[in-house]
C-alpha cells in the first residue's frame, strides 16, 4: 500500500469511479443470465465501489487527481477531478448507496435486477455530479441521476408511486432547464465549458451575463433540492416512493448535489456571493451591474437573498413537517429545513462555518437514510406510515425505537449524538458573521423539530397497538387519498394476537451501521468542530476541499 497514491489505479481512480457503477448496468443482466443472483452480484458491486471512494483517503496520496478519459483533456474532452470536496463525499454517497441496498433486497426481492439496474445508474450520476470538470457533463449527469431517480420512485407501479414519480419529473425537468440555460449564458460569456478555463474568463464577462448564469444555476440546483420557494414538490415526490429510495434520494443523492453546488461556487463563481474579500462575481471582477448597483454592492444583495432563502427553508420546513400525519413527508420536509441550515453555513462565509455546514450535510445523510429506514419498517409491519398506526411498534421491537431516538437525537441537535457540534458552529458563525436571522432560525429549528419526532417516538411506545394492515414482503404505500379510518387506528389487537414479522437480517445490519455512524460522527466529527486542535484539522480539511 505504500506506492499506492502513486499507482496507475489512482491515476484513473475517477474515471473508474463512475466506469464501475456505470459498468455494472448491463453487467447485471448477463450475469443474471448465466445464473449468478442479481441481489448479489449487485451488492458486490457496491462493495467495490464503497471500496473505491475510500481509496483517495490512503497515506500519500495526492490531490487532486484528474482524469481525461479519451485523452483529449479538459479544453476539447471530458475531465474528471478527483479533488478534496469529491475526497470528502465520495465515501458518505457510496456507504449511503449501499446501506439502502442492504435494506431494499426484503421489498425488491420480486424484481432485483429491474432495481439494481436503476440503483447503478443512479450511483453513476451521482459520483459523476461530484467529479466532473465540465459544465455540459455535469448537466448530463445531471439528467441520468433524474431518470433513474424517475423510474425509482415509481417502482411498485401503483398510483401513489406514479404520482409521486410525475412530480418529481416535473420539478427535475424545470430544475435541468435552469441550469441548462444557465451553462448556455457561462458559454455564451466565454466560449467554453471547462469549470477552470470558463472561470478566468468570467473575470472579462459582461457583468450581467456573470450574475445571469449565476442566478440560473442557483436556481436550478435550490429547485432540486427542495429550497424555499421551489419546495412544495418534495413531500409529494417523495410520499409514493419506497423507503429505501426516499433514503437515498434524501441521503446521499442530496448530498452529492450539494457537493455540485459547492464545484458551481467556488470552482467557477470563485466564492461569489458569500466569501468574505470576494470584490464580485469571481472574486476580481470590479465594476458596475447598471441598475443594480456596483459588484460590490450586488455581492451584498445576492448574500442577503442566500439568507432569506435559507431562513425560509428552515421554518417552512419544521412548520410544515410539524403538520404532517405521514412519516415520510414529515421527513421530506424536515430536509428541507437541514438544507436551509446548510446554506446559512455557506452563506456565512469562512472556513469555520463551512466546515460546520460539510459535517452537517454529511451527518443529515447518515441520519436521514436511518429514519426512512425506520419509516420503512414501520411501513411493513404496519402498513401504513401513519404516525397514528405507530402505536406500540417500539414495544416490540425496542432496537428499532432506540435507533429512531438516536436518529431523532442527532437531526434536532442533542448531543452526544451527530449533528451537535455542526449545529452549534453554525449558529456561532452565523452570528460572527452578522446573520442574526439565520442563528435564531438554527437554534429554533432544533426546539421546532424536537415535537414532531418525539410524537413518532411517544406513540411508538405506548401501550398496546393499533389494527394494523397484513405485512406485505416489500415496502408499499397506500393512495392518500384512501386513509384508514380512525376507528380502526385506534381498535387494538385481540389479546394474544401473534406480532407481525420482523425485518431481515440485512435490515437490521443496515439500521446497526448507521447507528454506528451516528455515535462516531458525534464523538469524533460533530465535537470535532468545538475543539480547537481538532477544529484545526476540520478547517485544514475544508481549505483541500476549496
Amino acid at each position: 500500500m505504500a506506492g499506492l497514491g502513486d499507482s496507475l489505479l489512482m491515476q484513473q481512480l475517477p474515471s473508474l469511479l463512475v466506469a464501475v457503477p456505470l459498468s455494472f448496468v448491463p453487467l447485471l443482466y448477463f450475469l443474471e443470465k448465466v445464473g449468478v443472483p442479481a441481489r448479489g452480484a449487485a451488492l458486490a458491486g457496491m462493495g467495490l465501489c464503497l471500496l473505491l471512494s475510500f481509496l483517495p483517503w490512503v497515506e500519500g496520496t495526492e490531490l487532486p487527481i484528474s482524469a481525461s478519459p479519451g485523452g483529449w483533456g479538459g479544453l476539447l474532452g471530458i475531465e474528471l477531478l478527483l479533488d478534496g470536496r469529491a475526497r470528502l463525499f465520495l465515501p458518505v454517497i457510496s456507504a449511503g448507496v449501499f446501506v439502502s441496498a442492504l435494506f431494499g433486497t426484503r421489498w425488491s426481492q420480486r424484481w432485483p435486477l429491474s432495481f439494481y439496474t436503476l440503483v447503478f445508474l443512479l450511483f453513476t450520476g451521482a459520483n459523476g455530479l461530484l467529479l466532473t470538470n465540465d459544465l455540459f457533463n455535469a448537466f448530463v449527469f445531471v439528467e441520468i441521476a433524474g431518470i433513474a431517480t424517475h423510474a425509482l420512485v415509481a417502482f411498485r407501479g401503483d398510483g401513489d408511486g406514479l404520482e409521486s414519480a410525475f412530480k418529481y419529473l416535473m420539478a427535475a425537468a424545470v430544475g435541468g432547464i435552469l441550469i441548462l440555460w444557465g451553462i448556455v449564458l457561462v458559454f455564451t460569456a466565454t466560449g467554453t465549458l471547462w469549470i477552470p478555463l470558463a472561470a478566468e474568463r468570467l473575470a472579462d464577462a459582461p457583468p450581467v451575463f456573470v450574475a445571469g448564469a449565476a442566478v440560473l444555476l442557483a436556481s436550478g440546483i435550490a429547485l432540486k433540492g427542495g429550497l424555499v420557494p421551489m419546495h412544495a414538490w418534495k413531500a409529494d415526490g417523495l410520499a409514493g416512493a419506497p423507503s429505501a429510495v426516499a433514503a437515498l434520494l434524501s441521503g446521499p443523492i442530496l448530498t452529492a448535489l450539494f457537493g455540485f453546488g459547492l464545484r458551481i461556487l467556488y470552482g467557477l463563481f470563485g466564492g461569489f456571493p458569500v466569501m468574505e474579500g470576494a470584490s464580485a462575481v469571481t472574486g476580481g471582477v470590479e465594476g458596475s451591474f447598471g441598475v443594480l448597483g456596483s459588484a460590490g454592492e450586488v455581492r451584498e444583495l445576492l448574500r442577503g437573498m442566500v439568507f432569506v432563502v435559507a431562513v425560509s427553508s428552515i421554518v417552512a420546513g419544521h412548520v410544515m413537517a410539524l403538520a404532517q400525519s405521514r412519516m415520510k413527508r414529515m421527513l421530506a420536509y424536515s430536509s428541507i429545513a437541514h438544507m436551509g441550515y446548510i446554506v446559512v453555513g455557506v452563506g456565512a462565509g469562512g472556513e469555520a462555518a463551512l466546515a460546520a455546514a460539510l459535517t452537517h450535510a454529511i451527518t443529515h445523510a447518515f441520519m436521514k437514510v436511518g429514519w426512512f429506514f425506520v419509516c420503512g419498517e414501520l411501513r411493513r409491519t404496519r402498513g401504513t406510515d401513519r404516525i397514528a398506526a405507530a402505536r406500540g411498534a417500539f414495544r416490540e421491537a425496542p432496537w428499532l425505537g432506540g435507533a429512531a431516538i438516536l436518529f431523532s437525537m442527532s437531526l434536532v441537535g442533542i448531543p452526544p449524538a451527530a449533528g451537535f457540534g455542526s449545529k452549534w458552529v453554525l449558529v456561532l458563525e452565523s452570528a460572527n458573521a452578522g446573520a442574526w436571522g439565520g442563528a435564531v432560525a438554527i437554534a429554533a429549528g432544533g426546539a421546532l423539530a424536537l415535537p414532531y419526532y418525539l410524537r413518532i417516538v411517544v406513540r411508538g411506545f405506548e401501550p398496546g397497538r393499533p389494527r394494523a394492515a397484513t405485512p406485505v414482503p416489500w415496502d408499499s404505500s397506500e393512495s392518500p387519498s384512501c386513509p384508514e379510518p380512525a376507528a380502526e387506528l385506534a381498535a387494538e389487537l385481540p389479546e394474544g394476537a401473534p406480532p407481525h414479522d420482523t425485518t431481515g437480517a440485512l435490515g437490521v445490519r443496515a439500521v446497526a451501521i448507521l447507528v454506528c455512524a451516528a455515535l462516531i460522527l458525534g464523538g469524533f466529527a460533530g465535537y470535532g468542530l468545538l475543539f480547537s486542535e481538532a477544529f484545526s484539522v476540520a478547517t485544514e480539511l475544508v481549505g483541500s476541499v476549496l
